[in-house]
């Protein structure tokens, strides 16, 4: 019969933390606040276009529907940014990265 080697079990608490953090889980949870009161936060027409994703060292990173929506965002991103500061229970971010919304999402 094999023997087995003699090892340390391992937590699963110490197991799940280490999938999340690989599955950038933790990042996408930090976003929920905001994608819950995205609406409320930045109006409902930005809201129809565009929604937050995730946040990664203080930038908000915001799936936009079109590269027209980009540019136009990208000029209220101090206003955006200052609108977001304004709900303390929100993350703090420092800075906004808009993408184009990938088909399907």
């Amino acid at each position: 019969m094999p023997q087995l080697k003699d090892s340390n079990p391992t937590l699963i608490a110490d197991i799940l933390k280490s999938t999340l953090k690989n599955l950038n889980i933790e990042e996408k949870f930090k976003v929920y606040p905001l994608w819950k009161q995205w609406a409320l936060v930045v109006g409902e027409t930005v809201a129809s276009k565009s929604s937050p994703d995730y946040i990664m060292a203080s930038k908000l990173y915001v799936s936009v529907t079109s590269p027209a929506w980009i540019q136009e965002l990208s000029f209220q991103k101090q206003l955006l940014l200052e609108k977001i500061r304004a709900f303390p229970q929100l993350p703090s971010i420092s800075d906004i990265v808009f993408r184009l919304k990938k088909p399907g999402n």
